[in-house]
Order: C-alpha cells, then sequence, then structure tokens
C-alpha cells in the first residue's frame, strides 16, 4: 500500500531502490526523498530513513522507519 501513495513519477525508482536495498545482507541503512500524495490530493515530500535489523546471516528480520 505504501507504494502506491508515492507520486507515480518516483514510484519505480523508490521501489527500485528500496527493494534492491532490502534484499542485500549486508545493507542495513536505506534512505531517500519523495513525495506522498495526500486523500485531498496534495502531496507531502519527505525523507525516509530506513534501518533493517538483520541476523547474523544478513537475514531481514525487521525494519524501522523514520520519517522526516
Amino acid at each position: 500500500m505504501w507504494v502506491s501513495k508515492i507520486y507515480p513519477e518516483e514510484r519505480e525508482r523508490i521501489q527500485i531502490s528500496f527493494e534492491t536495498s532490502f534484499k542485500n545482507r549486508t545493507v542495513y541503512h536505506w534512505k531517500e526523498s519523495y513525495h506522498l500524495l495526500k486523500s485531498d490530493e496534495d502531496h507531502l515530500c519527505l525523507l525516509d530513513r530506513e534501518t533493517t535489523i538483520r541476523d547474523n546471516r544478513g537475514k531481514a528480520l525487521r525494519v524501522l522507519a523514520r520519517y522526516v
């Protein structure tokens, strides 16, 4: 659902960036800036910072997100 709220022009870039980061077992941090569509057709510009908690083999256990 989160991806569907991203501006259409930015959606593919953000989705690829996040998935690439998430699948790489050595990456623990991801950061991107993008626009979200709000329900009133306005938008919100944000900086999304995420930390992936991984086990000792690099498997993702949890993703913590912070938005600015």
